[in-house]
């Protein structure tokens, strides 16, 4: 069942208002901050663009910019930039560092299933 303030990816609600937006330019800080390649880092920030919605039924601002509405949830966010690293033969180190945990992609499958 969607409700309002739900991610559009898995449903579930939304507990730290953030959107997708501010969660990919927090990613593209610490891929600099890592002294990531230009390219590869235009390559995720492209990938994750493309990847999320912006239409949602919710009303809830980013608690970060305030301009956007949430979107999308922490862990669904976090299994889409792992499989993006993971694409992209990232070390476990630095998937760790960037904060991606497999159980986050396993939520995730398990409601792409449902």
């Amino acid at each position: 069942m969607f409700n309002q303030n739900s991610c559009v990816v898995c449903g579930h609600s939304i507990a730290d208002p953030i959107c997708s937006r501010c969660y990919t330019n927090q990613t593209m800080i610490l891929l600099h901050d890592l002294r990531i390649d230009p390219m590869i880092k235009e390559y995720i920030n492209n990938k994750l663009k493309n990847h999320f919605s912006t239409e949602t039924i919710n009303d809830a601002e980013c608690i970060s910019c305030r301009s956007d509405v949430t979107t999308v949830c922490h862990y669904c966010f976090s299994a889409v930039l792992l499989r993006i690293l993971l694409e992209l033969n990232f070390p476990e180190d630095l998937v760790n560092i960037m904060g991606c945990k497999p159980v986050y992609e396993e939520i995730y499958l398990q409601e792409q299933r449902s």
